[in-house]
């Protein structure tokens, strides 16, 4: 073969013989700390990253026929000249060029590979493979996208994969929003208390589910506004909308709310269009056990991660299908018998204009005893003096409204920490439901300003909770607080370590000791934190664990927030919210951990380890 005068040589690698290439077939050489195999095929010579790009098997071990490279452990098969790959479950594998000049053979590995170009052939490269895992529900391929695109973007990685996905996860689904969207905007909610490699884990799990939502579903087509172009609006527009949007999710018409919630993007705030979502969703009580609501604060915070402008058109409308088919509970037998719990509701609902009169006034700072005694109260076996306490903590104007909602989602985690295992196994996800619904109504208030909307939604929870009383009879009992406890000689270290271990052994009430323990110790609470988004995100977790270690943190923030950190009431809330916590990820644990395992494949990949014995 001629050199050709458009190559240097000197920037290539002299890697061996000719003569032996031509007689063995092939060549091996480490250029650049890259591991390279050159392949003699049809009196053409072939180089590519000796590194299977699946699992890291040698292709130096592989077969070449036809101008096919094969890889002899998953039969990963590639062309040998593009280096594309025939089967998704795999990379493309790296290509150089070759030159044979002067009986010895040169292998091109580039220099540089940091310049604009470069950079952005890559993210292109990782951005596809990310799609194409959701699209063909590929778990290591997403697992390997996303350390390679966080690898890439440090900076922007993370909303990038948000974007992606949200793009995906809105338009592949029938339904629109689903627990996978859900379980992503929980994790990346609380990534800032996870090391690095759970944050990969974290996201990598929210695409696994938002991928298995998808898969061979039908596609949901968006709908257009209903004028293409983008006009002011003055308030009686709005109201006109807001009314239209309430009538056709009421009247069950998808079709007819898209539209106008599509309009209503274009032309308004995500504040009000936030108002006019959740008054709709608020219509009608605990849309599909609360999942409607959530779903619908889940969607906004995404919104908010991703930008008012391409996030509102892209991802709300994807709510409007299920708030509008939804079970509507105040068709539900539990709902009426043997107490009319919706006519409770409707009269409180129609007082709301005089309980919120009070509300505005100054109510100076609220404390975590009043957040700890109105928590105590919505947990009444009675309903009449449930919504009795929420009236009169509003309409004196001593708590606010997110205080009150602050408490309800408060209350609910204690109905968890109190569940007792007597019960049966899927009645955890029950009180489960109310905990996830009752922190996105707390969560959903910075978008709320008028009170009405949220009122009605704590009702709905209140009363919820209220119907998951017999979840805590008997009640469990509560890790006791030992006076004059002892760090030493079980420290931080050991108490999480035995926790992890309890957590093995689906010891309940044991991971809740330890974390009493711990928190008693007064160790850092962050760690204990992150341990337990650990313990979530090492397991097949389904999606109700996911709901709820995120329910448990932003409570526990929303609480520090209204009430301060130093507030002793406040600490002992947060006893209970993370004992709750941890009682239902040990009564969840531990999993087959399959998809775990497959997560740690792509992290030893990444870091160049060797999966299957010595090369």
């Amino acid at each position: 073969m001629q050199t050709s005068a458009k190559i240097n040589l000197e920037e290539g690698t002299d890697i061996g013989s000719e003569d032996e290439l031509r007689r063995t077939g092939m060549l091996l050489a480490k250029v650049r700390n890259h591991n390279i195999v050159v392949f003699f095929f049809e009196g053409k010579t072939f180089a590519v990253d000796n590194r299977c790009p699946h699992m890291g098997y040698p292709l130096s071990k592989g077969s070449v026929r036809d101008g096919i490279l094969t890889c002899h452990w998953h039969h990963a098969r590639f062309d040998l000249e593009t280096g594309g790959t025939f089967d998704l479950f795999a990379d493309d594998v790296e290509t150089y060029k070759t030159e044979l000049a002067n009986g010895r053979v040169y292998v091109f590995v580039p220099i540089d590979s940091s310049d604009n170009n470069a950079i952005s052939a890559r993210s292109a490269h990782v951005e596809r493979k990310l799609r194409e895992g959701m699209e063909h529900s590929l778990n290591l391929v997403l697992a390997k996208a996303v350390l390679q695109e966080l690898a890439i973007n440090q900076d922007t990685g993370t909303l990038r994969i948000l974007d992606i996905a949200s793009d995906f996860g809105t338009t592949f689904r029938l339904q629109g929003w689903g627990p996978g969207l859900t379980i992503l905007t929980c994790m990346s909610n609380i990534l800032d208390y996870m090391n690095k490699d759970d944050r990969v884990a974290a996201l990598v799990q929210g695409l696994a589910h938002v991928s298995s939502d998808c898969f061979e579903e039908p596609a949901r087509h968006s709908l257009s506004p209903l004028s293409p172009e983008e006009t002011n609006s003055n308030m009686q527009d709005y109201a006109s909308a807001k009314k239209w949007f309430r009538n056709f999710v009421d009247q069950r018409e998808p079709e007819a709310s898209e539209r106008t919630l599509q309009s209503a993007v274009r032309l308004f705030t995500k504040e009000d269009v936030a108002s006019m979502a959740f008054l709709a969703a608020t219509d009608h009580i605990f849309l599909n056990g609360g999942h409607v609501y959530d779903f619908a604060n889940k969607a906004f915070e995404m919104v908010d991660k991703i930008g008012w402008q391409e996030g509102g058109a892209m991802i709300l409308p994807s709510i409007v299908r299920q708030m509008c088919l939804a079970q509507r509970h105040e068709e539900d037998a539990d709902w009426r018998n043997p107490d009319d719990l919706v006519t409770l509701v409707r009269e409180a609902e129609s007082r709301i204009p005089n309980t919120i009169s009070s509300e505005r006034k100054n109510h100076g700072e609220v404390k975590g005893k009043q957040i700890a005694e109105l928590a105590l109260q919505l947990l009444s076996d009675k309903p009449q003096p449930i919504i009795s306490s929420i009236e009169n903590a509003v309409s004196s104007g001593k708590m606010n409204i997110k205080a009150v909602a602050c408490s309800l989602a408060t209350a609910a985690a204690i109905r968890l920490a109190r569940f007792h295992t007597q019960n049966e196994f899927g009645d955890w996800i029950t009180v489960l439901h109310s905990f996830s619904y009752c922190n996105a109504v707390l969560q959903s208030t910075r978008l709320l300003s008028d009170g009405e909307t949220t009122l009605r939604a704590i009702y709905h929870g209140a009363i919820n909770l209220y119907l998951t009383r017999f979840l805590n009879v008997p009640s469990a009992s509560l890790p006791t607080i030992t006076n004059g406890l002892q760090t030493s000689p079980r420290s931080a270290d050991a108490l999480l370590e035995e926790l992890l271990v309890a957590m093995d052994r689906k010891d309940v009430e044991g991971s809740a000791r330890l974390v009493s323990q711990y928190l008693q110790s007064k160790q850092d609470m962050r760690r204990l934190i992150s341990i337990l988004i650990h313990c979530v995100v090492r397991e097949d977790s389904e999606f109700h664990t996911f709901q709820l270690i995120e329910a448990a943190i932003k409570t526990i923030e929303s609480l520090r927030e209204i009430c301060g950190s130093e507030d002793e009431s406040v600490t002992e809330l947060e006893r209970l919210i993370l004992i709750g916590t941890t009682r239902y990820i040990a009564a969840h644990s531990p999993t087959d951990r399959s998809l775990p395992q497959t997560i740690s494949i792509a992290q030893r990949l990444q870091r160049g380890e060797t999966l299957y014995g010595s090369e």
